[in-house]
């Protein structure tokens, strides 16, 4: 499996150890704060996620995959109608989704939206492809099939690509990597 880390994160900033050295934000929940001399917007926020979204989107399309099993499912609280990306899709795949479950495309991109804004925690993964969820903001994909041509289409949107050995949750269970 070819796999990498996609994140928003610039590596030349990290040290000879790999931690990310920057003042950065690395959740939803910090929008409206500052970091670096500057405020995270809702707009800036959101580009970011919908690049997230749309890497998973490219990898999918490239490895020809319209569905991806939901493993290790937790939520941690459902969307509702105060916050303040309230929508009533988000909420119905929030509601409807279950662990070991195959779900289409489109879910799948939800799920990862629920994900991403610390909705639910959960692993995608199929025989070809897989998706997981770090901490701090950070993603991990692996695909059967060498991205070639999507690599330079992802880091146009704004990320970093890069090349790992293996997700750090290929073989842990939720519980095990949060100890």
């Amino acid at each position: 499996m070819y796999c990498y880390r996609i994140t928003k994160y610039n590596p030349k900033f990290r040290d000879h150890t790999g931690a990310y050295k920057k003042d950065d934000w690395i959740s939803f929940s910090d929008i409206g704060k500052s970091f670096e001399n500057k405020v995270l917007s809702a707009e800036g926020y959101l580009n970011t996620e919908e690049a997230y979204i749309e890497a998973i989107s490219l990898f999918m399309d490239e490895s020809r995959i319209n569905a991806l099993k939901v493993i290790l499912l937790s939520k941690h609280k459902e969307p509702n109608k105060n916050d303040v990306w309230y929508s009533s899709s988000l909420l119905e795949t929030y509601q409807s989704v279950s662990d070991d479950t195959m779900i289409e495309k489109p879910v799948a991109l939800h799920v990862a939206r629920l994900d991403l804004r610390e909705y639910i925690w959960c692993k995608l993964e199929s025989e070809k492809m897989f998706v997981h969820f770090g901490y701090d903001y950070y993603m991990y994909i692996g695909s059967a099939k060498k991205p070639i041509h999507i690599i330079p289409q992802i880091e146009a949107l704004g990320l970093f690509v890069e090349k790992i050995d293996e997700s750090p949750y290929m073989q842990t269970a939720y519980d095990e990597v949060s100890e």
